[in-house]
C-alpha cells in the first residue's frame, strides 16, 4: 500500500485557503482518510493546519459533517443590488 505525506502547516493567509483545502481533500482521498469517522478527519484536519493556530481558529466556525459546504439558510444569505447614478452609500 502506498504512503502519503500530509500536507504542510497551513499559512493562515485567507488567500492561500483553497489551494490548501483542496490539497488536504487529495490527502483525504490517497490516504484513505475519508474512510475514518467525522471527528479523526477534522482533528487531521486542525493537526496539519497547525494545531496551536488552527485550534483557535476552528472555534470560530462550525463543522457540518465533513468537509461539506454549509447548508444555506436566510439568515447566511446575502441580497445583492445594482447601484445606480446617484446612489449613494451612507457609510462612506
Amino acid at each position: 500500500m502506498a504512503t502519503f505525506q500530509q500536507p504542510p502547516p497551513y499559512s493562515f493567509k485567507a488567500e492561500e485557503w483553497e489551494e490548501y483545502i483542496a490539497t488536504f481533500q487529495s490527502f483525504r482521498i490517497c490516504s484513505k482518510l475519508y474512510k475514518e469517522p467525522d471527528e479523526e478527519q477534522i482533528m487531521a484536519l486542525k493537526y496539519t493546519m497547525g494545531n496551536t493556530e488552527a485550534e483557535k481558529v476552528a472555534k470560530t466556525f462550525k463543522f457540518e459533517g465533513t468537509f461539506r459546504a454549509p447548508k444555506k439558510d436566510n439568515r447566511t444569505q446575502t441580497e445583492e443590488r445594482d447601484q445606480k447614478a446617484g446612489d449613494f452609500d451612507c457609510n462612506v
